[in-house]
C-alpha cells in the first residue's frame, strides 16, 4: 500500500467520523470540538479494524476460514478497546470533563463492520488499480521487448540484403559490363534507404514503393534478357504506414531463384492496396527442384510478420512446378 493511498483512506476516515458524530446531534448547527474529540477517541479502534481487516485479506498466506475467524476477533478486540477507551479510561485531568461515547455498543460493532466492508472495497480498488498498472508495465516491456527483436532481425536482413547485391554487382563486373558503375550508385541510394530511413518503426507507402521500384530496376540486371518481368502497383493510399523493408526479402528471393532455364521464364509482382490490407502476391518460375538454401529471407520475414502482426497477417508459399508462388498480406496501420 502506497503513502498516497495511506493518506487518502486516513483523510477518508476523518472525515466520515466527524460527519458520524455530528449526524449523532442534529441539533447542533456545525461541526464542533465535541465532534473532533470523539473522532479522536474513536479513531484507534477504526483504524486498528480498517487495516488489520486491509492487510488480513491481502495475504495469500492464510485460508479463507481463518481469515474469517480472524476478522471475528479482530471486531470484538475493537469493540473492547474502543470501550476501555471511550469509557473506562479516565482522563478527566487531561481535557477537564469525563468522555462517554455517544454511541451504543451495537453501533459500534456495526461501524466497525461498515470498517471492514470499506477496507476490502479499497483493498478491491487498489488491486484493480494495480494490475491495471502492472499490465501497463509488461505491454510496455513486451512492447519494447518486440522493438528489438525487430531490430535484431533487420540487422539479419541488411548484411543479406548486402550480399546478394554485391553479388549481383560481381556478375556484371565479371562480363565487364557497361552499367557496372551505375549499378554500384543504385546499390548506394538502396544502403541509404535501409539503412536511414529503413531504421524507422514506419514509413510511407509511397517511400516503400520507390525502394521497391528502384530495387527491381536494379536486381532486372542479373536475369537473362528471355525473362519476363512484370512490376505491378494498385494503391490508391500511398500515405499508409507500413514497417520498412517487410517486402525486400520476398522480392530479393524471387530474383534469386527465378529459373531461366525453362521455356517462358518469369517474374511477376504485384502490390495492391485494398480497404483494410496491403498484398504482395509474387510469381516466378521454378525450379523442379527448389536449391535448398531458398527460405532465409522468407524465414525472417516471416517471424517478423509474427513480430509486428501477430495472428493478423497472411503469408503463404507455394511450390508446384513451374511456378513458386508467395503471398504475404499485412493489416493496414
Amino acid at each position: 500500500m502506497k503513502v498516497k493511498h495511506h493518506l487518502i483512506s486516513f483523510l477518508f476516515f476523518v472525515l466520515i467520523w466527524v460527519l458520524q458524530s455530528w449526524l449523532f446531534a442534529p441539533e447542533r448547527q456545525s461541526i464542533s470540538m465535541i465532534d473532533l474529540l470523539i473522532t479522536a477517541f474513536h479513531m484507534p479502534g477504526y483504524i486498528a479494524v480498517f487495516y488489520g481487516s486491509f492487510y488480513l485479506f491481502k495475504t495469500n498466506k492464510l485460508p479463507l476460514i481463518l481469515k474469517i475467524i480472524v476478522g471475528i476477533a479482530l471486531l470484538i478486540g475493537a469493540q473492547i478497546f474502543t470501550h476501555f477507551i471511550t469509557n473506562t479510561l479516565d482522563i478527566s485531568s487531561f481535557i477537564d470533563f469525563y468522555f462517554v461515547s455517544p454511541f451504543l455498543w451495537y453501533e459500534l460493532q456495526l461501524t466497525h463492520v461498515l470498517m471492514i466492508l470499506t477496507a476490502l472495497s479499497f483493498l478491491g480498488a487498489i488491486t484493480l488499480f494495480e494490475k491495471k498498472e502492472l499490465e501497463n508495465q509488461l505491454k510496455t516491456i513486451k512492447e519494447n521487448e518486440m522493438k528489438v527483436r525487430e531490430k535484431l532481425l533487420i540487422n539479419q536482413l541488411q548484411p543479406h540484403f548486402l550480399f546478394n547485391a554485391l553479388n549481383t554487382i560481381y556478375g556484371l563486373a565479371r562480363k565487364q559490363h557497361a552499367d557496372t558503375a551505375s549499378t554500384i550508385l543504385e546499390l548506394s541510394d538502396l544502403l541509404r534507404y535501409s539503412v536511414d530511413i529503413g531504421k524507422n518503426e514506419l514509413v510511407s507507402l509511397k517511400d516503400e514503393l520507390h525502394f521497391i521500384e528502384n530495387y527491381c530496376t536494379f536486381q532486372k540486371k542479373r536475369l537473362s534478357s528471355n525473362v519476363q518481368f512484370k512490376l505491378t502497383s494498385e494503391i490508391t493510399k500511398d500515405s499508409v504506414p507500413v514497417p520498412p523493408l517487410l517486402f525486400q526479402p520476398l522480392i530479393e528471393n524471387a530474383f534469386k531463384h527465378v529459373n531461366t532455364d525453362v521455356e517462358q521464364p518469369f517474374l511477376f509482382i504485384t502490390i495492391k492496396e485494398t480497404m483494410n490490407h496491403v498484398s504482395i502476391d509474387i510469381k516466378n518460375s521454378s525450379f523442379e527442384k527448389m536449391p535448398s538454401t531458398t527460405g532465409t529471407g522468407i524465414e525472417l520475414t516471416r517471424n517478423r510478420l509474427a513480430i509486428l502482426f501477430p495472428d493478423a497477417f497472411r503469408f503463404e508459399t507455394i511450390e508446384v512446378f513451374p511456378v513458386y508462388h508467395t503471398y504475404c498480406e499485412i493489416p493496414l496501420l
